[in-house]
């Protein structure tokens, strides 16, 4: 069966739905048939995101309440609807270290100098596949403080992966 397409959805939740929005932890409720109450309120938010854009606006509260998809992860236990938050960390980190190597690349493509230096490059991005570039084009990748690519072969410190090293 669906999910309905029906405001009532939304209307029959809208409650908990308001707690939700304002939430930024962990919630719980007791139920006592938990898998129906979770089940409308998975239906309450896809029936919301219908409503969300109105005249390419965001159309309040509807906009709110279809965002909750995004933000929390409904589980049901005995007795009891459990929201709780998703994890973002890990995506976030591996956004930052991506853009970084791409940052890198992308400049480096853009000004093919002799020797470019990153002082505000983060260590943590993909040295490997910044590595795996920096070869390809005859560059040689220097890790410090900051990242430096430089056609010049610096010698031991050149930065390599650990099974090639």
């Amino acid at each position: 069966m669906g999910y309905s397409k029906s405001i009532r959805a939304v209307k029959k939740v809208q409650p908990l739905l308001e707690q939700l929005v304002l939430a930024d932890g962990k919630i719980e409720w007791s139920s006592e048939n938990p898998h129906a109450d979770a089940y409308a309120l998975r239906e309450g938010i896809k029936s919301a995101a219908l409503r969300a854009i109105h005249n390419d606006k965001p159309n309040e509260p509807y906009y709110s309440f279809a965002r909750l998809n995004s933000k929390f992860i409904f589980r049901t236990a005995p007795g009891k609807i459990i929201a709780e938050p998703r994890d973002f960390v890990p995506i976030l980190a591996l956004r930052e270290a991506h853009s970084s190597m791409v940052a890198i690349v992308g400049a480096a493509i853009t000004h093919n100098a002799y020797k470019m230096y990153f002082p505000d490059a983060s260590i943590d991005c993909d040295l490997e596949a910044v590595y795996s570039w920096a070869k390809q084009n005859e560059y040689y990748l220097v890790v410090g403080a900051g990242l430096t690519l430089t056609r010049d072969n610096p010698g031991e410190i050149a930065w390599r992966p650990q099974d090639e090293s």
